[in-house]
């Protein structure tokens, strides 16, 4: 008799692509919006950090998050044609 417990299967997931996650593509709209705020403000003559971080922040705010938004639509129409295709392909068979 085998005293050891048996090890249940392992499974593998496989990425199919090298698309970028949803959160890193949100992560990136807000950084390079801060960054682009910040920039804005070195330009504009704003010499305080308060004021560099104040631009950077409402930078962030007025262009990442609806730009986030954007991103965040794009990528539920994909994942949901993504599906539709693939239900007509089972019911097709």
């Amino acid at each position: 008799m085998n005293d050891t417990p048996s090890t249940p299967p392992a499974t593998v997931y496989v990425r199919r692509g090298r698309r970028l996650s949803l959160g890193g593509a949100v992560i990136i709209a807000l950084l390079v919006s801060a960054l682009g705020g910040a920039v804005v403000a070195l330009l504009a003559g704003v010499t305080a950090v308060g004021g560099v971080v104040y631009f950077a922040v409402t930078a962030a705010f007025l262009v990442g998050v609806p730009l986030a938004a954007v991103i965040a639509l794009v990528d539920a129409l994909r994942e949901r044609r993504r599906v539709m295709q693939r239900e007509h392909r089972t019911v097709a068979e």
